[in-house]
């Protein structure tokens, strides 16, 4: 049975022991060559704290939109030392990872410090791209004591004045110990 590139039907056709035929049919797809390679995220942001990572992943379909198959080598063009993937072709110049189950995820490897790239890949003349942003880290912020906060305002008609009245405030004011 030949099946081409794209949606193929198959019919199975059977003569059974009385005489009859039974048939039935299937609808398969095969997928071609890559047509569209695209991110997933435009872009990621990281705590730089030296444990946080992010994946990346960048989907790779045919030209009827179905997923291609697994094993097609996705080339990353620039940004390789910002993630931690395994070379499939050590050999070959560059950072060379495989398809599997039409996506490429690439797992981003922690930093301290801040800093931006931007990883790109390429497969069969297509690229894709995500910026990565690697963020100061949040510090937990904890307030200890006795904290003390009142919102208040005076409202004064005709010549009076606000001066003298006990606790007067004029919008908010925080105080602690």
């Amino acid at each position: 049975v030949q099946i081409r590139p794209g949606w193929n039907t198959l019919e199975l056709r059977s003569r059974l022991i009385d005489g009859a035929t039974a048939v039935d049919t299937v609808r398969v797809a095969l997928s071609s060559r890559p047509a569209a390679l695209t991110a997933t995220r435009d872009r990621v942001l990281i705590q730089a704290d030296g444990h946080a990572t992010e994946t990346l992943g960048f989907e790779v379909v045919d030209g009827l939109g179905l997923p291609v198959a697994d094993g097609i080598v996705v080339n990353v063009v620039s940004g390789g030392e910002l993630v931690d993937a395994v070379d499939v072709r050590p050999d070959t110049r560059g950072l060379q990872v495989l398809v599997t189950g039409a996506r490429v995820a690439l797992t981003t490897r922690p930093r301290n410090d801040t800093g931006r790239g931007v990883v790109v890949v390429e497969c069969e003349g297509f690229t894709a791209r995500t910026d990565v942003s690697f963020v100061a880290a949040r510090k937990p912020f904890f307030a200890t004591g006795l904290l003390d906060v009142r919102i208040g305002s005076f409202r004064k008609a005709g010549s009076g004045s606000g001066v003298g009245v006990d606790g007067y405030r004029d919008g908010v004011g925080v105080e602690g110990d």
